[in-house]
C-alpha cells in the first residue's frame, strides 16, 4: 500500500515549485488472515498543463506572453489551461489475504508548478500551494483504493484508462470555389503543437498559420480562467481545488478530446472534433486536499 506522505523541499533557485496537500495517514491493509475474493478499486488522475493568451484578435505577433500580445490592435481578455489528462479507474477481484476484513483511502494530489510559460517568461515568485503558476503538472500521489468483500450482484471486474485533453485540434473544412468543392476537416494530433501559446478561439487557431484549411483549435471543459494579465496573486488554492474537482466531473461525463480527435460528420463530411472520451466509473468524492 502507498508510504505514508511527506512534503518535498525545494531546492534555492528552483525554477520548479512542488506543494503537497495530502496529509493523509497511509492505508492499513497487508497480507493476514482475511481471505478474499475482494473487490478492489483504485481511481489515479494526473493533468499535463500550460497556460495560454486568449486575445479578441487571431495573433498577428511573435512576441506574445502571458501578460498580452505586442500588436496595438489585438487585446487579451483571459488566460486558460491547455491541458492533457491521464486517468485510470479499475475494479479488480483479488483472492489476497489481508489482516482487516477491508479498508479504503481517499486520493490525494501535489503539484509542480513552473514559474515560467513554455516560452520563458516569467510573472513573478510561486511561493504557496495556490499556485499552478503559467505551466506545470498536476499529479495523483495517493490513490483512491477501496477494498470490500466481493459480490458478484454488486461487482464486475474493468479497467478504464485513457490520455485525453481539453482541446481538440483540427485543420478546418473550407469551400474550394474554383473547383466547386468541399474539403472536409481532418483531424490533428495535438501532441504536436502541446506548448504552443498562439492560441485563439475566437479565429479557432493554433500556431501562427493563417493558411486556408489551417489549425483550428475547439475547447471543452474546466478552463481554471483568469481574467486579464496572468499574475500569481490572482490564483487561490480553493480554484485549483475547484479545477481538479471539475476535471473529475468531465471525466465521468465522457466529455474530453481524445488526442489525436474523433471527428463529426455532417452529410457524411467531417467538421469538427467531437469530445466524447471519459472514464464513467471516475468520481471527484474520492478526492481529499
Amino acid at each position: 500500500m502507498p508510504e505514508a506522505i511527506t512534503p518535498t523541499p525545494i531546492p534555492p533557485g528552483s525554477t520548479s515549485y512542488t506543494f503537497n496537500t495530502s496529509g493523509v495517514a497511509p492505508a492499513s491493509g497487508v497480507s493476514g488472515v482475511y481471505a478474499g475474493p475482494w473487490a478492489v478499486e483504485t481511481q489515479e488522475l494526473n493533468i499535463e498543463y500550460y497556460r495560454v493568451p486568449i486575445v479578441t484578435q487571431y495573433p498577428s505577433y511573435t512576441s506574445l506572453t502571458l501578460s498580452g500580445p505586442k500588436a496595438i490592435s489585438d487585446t487579451l481578455s483571459t488566460t486558460r489551461l491547455l491541458y492533457k489528462v491521464n486517468a485510470t479507474y479499475k475494479m479488480v477481484k483479488s483472492y489476497e489475504s489481508f489482516n482487516t476484513s477491508g479498508f479504503s483511502q481517499p486520493q490525494t494530489f501535489e503539484w509542480n508548478a513552473d514559474p515560467q510559460d513554455t516560452r520563458g517568461t516569467a510573472y513573478g515568485a510561486l511561493t504557496t500551494s495556490a499556485n499552478l503558476g503559467p505551466a506545470g503538472t498536476i499529479n495523483t500521489v495517493q490513490p483512491f483504493y477501496r477494498r470490500v468483500p466481493w459480490d458478484d450482484t454488486l461487482h464486475t471486474a474493468v479497467t478504464q484508462a485513457v490520455t485525453v485533453a481539453n482541446a481538440g485540434l483540427y485543420k478546418g473544412a473550407f469551400v474550394n470555389e474554383n473547383a466547386g468543392t468541399t474539403i472536409e476537416a481532418e483531424p490533428v494530433d495535438l501532441e504536436v503543437f502541446f506548448g504552443e501559446m498562439d492560441v485563439s478561439p475566437a479565429k479557432n487557431k493554433i500556431g501562427a498559420t493563417t493558411m486556408a484549411n489551417d489549425n483550428a483549435i475547439r475547447f471543452v471543459g474546466p478552463a481554471y480562467a483568469i481574467p486579464g494579465a496572468y499574475s500569481p496573486d490572482k490564483e487561490s488554492a480553493n480554484s485549483i481545488r475547484n479545477f481538479i474537482n471539475a476535471v473529475g466531473d468531465h471525466l465521468a461525463g465522457a466529455g474530453f478530446f481524445k488526442i489525436i480527435p474523433t471527428m463529426n460528420t455532417v452529410n457524411s463530411i467531417a467538421t469538427r472534433p467531437v469530445a466524447d472520451t471519459g472514464v464513467s466509473n471516475y468520481d471527484k468524492s474520492r478526492h481529499i486536499f
